[in-house]
């Protein structure tokens, strides 16, 4: 049980995705488990949603949410900014 809540916590992934039956047959052990769709539904269900959270409350919700939606250009700039091949400073001898 350890090395599968050790891999969810890996793979940041709830511990409830799967139900685990574990048996003991004699000197055998055995393992079962079997997805959890409603777990697995209401996991996937949480994908794709952000929460904006800002202090313009003189902004209209339609600015707010256009002002977020433009935030890839202020990443796309800084991810410009650590490229080694566009951005690269090398020692100047004269």
């Amino acid at each position: 049980m350890s090395r599968y809540h050790a891999a969810c916590d890996e793979l940041h992934l709830p511990k409830n995705l799967y139900d685990l039956e574990f048996t003991k047959e004699g000197q055998r052990l055995g393992l079962g488990f079997r997805k959890n769709y409603y777990r697995i539904g209401r996991h996937i269900d949480r994908f794709g949603k952000n929460i904006i959270i800002t202090d313009r409350a003189d902004w209209s919700t339609d600015q707010i949410v256009r002002a977020s939606l433009d935030r890839y250009m202020v990443e796309n700039a800084f991810r410009q900014t650590k490229d080694d091949d566009l951005v690269s400073l090398q020692p100047i001898r004269h």
